[in-house]
């Protein structure tokens, strides 16, 4: 049973794809912690790996239409593994939720706030992350439409307006770096930046052109991967290797850059504007955990969970990590591999299972 009614255009889609991508801008500290003169060819490279298994989400989708991730998994695990399997994604999502929560408070705390509770800041956000659950998709796409032109527009003029601070020399030499770190660098930006958007396999179904499901993933996740390279040319250009030891490089760079004597400390309002795409980024996963419970639970709406989904979600996000420098720590060592077994292994196997169980040969059949 599908609980999502809203119907959004292949260019809402893109466009949500796109700014999710962009809600992943506060996560470029875990990587400039490994290297820092490489990351914006590196994200090119991630983003070409992670297009792979784009393939694979495809093929599930138009393998099985009208059915989202939860639905699928039904039909090709079965009645009862199907439900475990999905009860695994949800609890990831929720997961994830809390995660990137927790990012965006210790952001705002840690450089601006430093007096004010990391769960006040938590409950702040949360609020507005439930009323737009709570408006439904249709109402997100639209959001998340204007904010990614917002937040591509800034991204782009603090970028311009940091060339003059940027040393070429910093960027110098290109691929610096050992095997291992490449590696490591490669699987956190596409599990963390990229590869958590397979939950966008909850949304497709509610696409009205199918046919163009491809062009308009495309898209959005080249256009979210434009700011990033951007924001990754900034940090190495103005800083180079003071990079990797700032939690917060990016603010770092965004204290450096004024228009004159006219606007100073743009942090702030670059940070408030930042913080759109992180805000859509999380009521993307959260509005993707509360459709998968309601499906799994057989519920006819999904907004009798979006409360009690929100009170997980706040009782978790103070305990998960004890500090800022706890989390980049798992950002780099444990969160790439936890968050593969979901992003990657799990629908890899969903397809070969689909391919075993020969309904790959049905959909030919009925094609035909």
């Amino acid at each position: 049973m599908k609980l999502e009614k809203d119907m959004i255009s292949n260019s809402q889609m893109a466009f949500l794809l796109g700014i999710y991508i962009q809600g992943a801008i506060f996560c470029t500290a875990l990587v400039f912690h490994i290297t820092s003169r490489s990351i914006s060819l590196i994200s090119l490279t991630s983003l070409a790996v992670f297009l792979t298994f784009v393939f694979v989400y495809i093929k599930l989708m138009r393998l099985f239409p009208g059915h989202n991730l939860m639905g699928l998994n039904d039909i090709v695990f079965g009645a009862y593994i199907g439900k475990a399997v999905s009860g695994l994604y949800i609890f990831f999502l929720v997961v994830l939720t809390v995660a990137n929560l927790r990012l965006l408070c210790d952001y705002v705390v840690g450089n601006y706030m430093v007096e004010t509770p990391t769960i006040a800041i938590a409950i702040v956000f949360l609020f507005v992350v439930v009323w737009a659950v709570y408006a439904g998709l249709e109402v997100m796409a639209r959001i998340g439409m204007l904010f990614f032109v917002i937040v591509s527009v800034f991204t782009g003029v603090i970028f311009l307006l940091s060339l003059s601070q940027i040393e070429i020399t910093n960027f110098l030499p290109q691929f610096d770096i050992s095997l291992i770190d490449f590696v490591r660098t490669n699987h956190i930006i596409t599990t963390i930046f990229f590869g958590e958007s397979f939950m966008f396999m909850m949304f497709i179904p509610c696409m009205k052109q199918q046919n163009r499901l491809g062009r308009s993933l495309l898209f959005g996740l080249i256009a979210g991967e434009i700011s990033l390279i951007l924001s990754s040319l900034m940090i190495t250009g103005v800083l180079g290797d003071m990079a990797s030891i700032s939690n917060s490089p990016l603010n770092r760079v965004l204290r450096q850059v004024d228009l004159g004597q006219v606007l100073s400390r743009m942090e702030f309002i670059v940070t408030g504007i930042l913080t759109f795409s992180v805000f859509m980024r999380i009521a993307v996963m959260y509005y993707a955990a509360t459709i998968g419970l309601g499906q799994l639970l057989g519920l006819k709406s999904y907004k009798p969970l979006v409360i009690p989904i929100a009170a997980v979600v706040l009782g978790l996000v103070v305990p998960i990590f004890y500090t800022p420098s706890a989390q980049i720590a798992c950002g780099i060592s444990t969160w790439p591999f936890f968050s593969s077994f979901f992003t990657f292994v799990l629908p890899v196997v969903t397809l070969l299972v689909a391919l075993l169980r020969g309904f790959f040969k049905k959909r030919e059949e009925e094609c035909g």
